[in-house]
C-alpha cells in the first residue's frame, strides 16, 4: 500500500510537472551557464549542504529527496526522509555529487541538442536550481532534471 502512494504522489506530480516546472524556466543559453559557473567559482563557496529531488521516469527511489553535504569535492549523500546513507545505484551518475557536477552535466545535456533544456539558477551564488531536458519531442516520457532547495553554507 505505502508503495502504491508513493508511486501515485509520483504520478500526480509528474503530471502536474508542465504547469509548474516549464513556465518559470528560460531556455537553455549558454552565455547563462558560463555567467554562473563563474558566480559559483568566484563565491568560494567549498562548504555547503542542500537537498535535491531528481526528476525521471526510472522508477524506484530516484523520486525519493535527497539531502548532500559537501566539503570540497567530497559528497555524502543521505536519503532526506530517514538519514540512511546512498550509493549511486539506481539514480543518475550526477546527481549524487557536488555542484560543479551539476554544471558538467548541463553542459553535456546541452551538447546532446535536446529538443528542449531549461535551467534556472540560484541569484546569489549561481549554482542550478533546476534544471529539465526533453532529449526527444517524440516521446512523453523521457524528460529528466533535478530540483535543488534548502542550499546552506557549512560552517567550516
Amino acid at each position: 500500500m505505502k508503495k502504491m502512494r508513493q508511486f501515485l504522489s509520483f504520478a500526480i506530480f509528474l503530471a502536474l510537472l508542465p504547469s509548474i516546472a516549464f513556465s518559470e524556466l528560460e531556455e537553455f543559453d549558454v552565455s547563462k551557464l558560463l555567467e554562473n559557473m563563474d558566480k559559483w567559482e568566484a563565491a568560494r563557496v567549498d562548504h555547503y549542504e542542500f537537498d535535491m529531488r531528481q526528476l525521471c521516469f526510472c522508477g524506484g527511489n530516484v523520486a525519493r529527496q535527497l539531502h548532500l553535504f559537501v566539503a570540497g569535492s567530497i559528497a555524502i549523500p543521505t536519503y532526506s526522509d530517514s538519514g540512511k546513507l546512498i550509493g549511486v545505484e539506481g539514480h543518475r551518475d550526477w546527481i549524487v555529487g557536488p555542484i560543479p557536477r551539476l554544471f558538467y552535466h548541463i553542459a553535456r545535456a546541452a551538447k546532446d541538442e535536446p529538443a528542449s533544456l531549461l535551467v534556472e539558477y540560484d541569484s546569489e551564488y549561481g549554482y542550478p536550481t533546476r534544471l529539465i531536458v526533453d532529449p526527444s519531442e517524440m516521446y512523453e516520457d523521457d524528460k529528466y532534471g533535478f530540483w535543488v532547495f534548502d542550499f546552506k553554507l557549512a560552517d567550516n
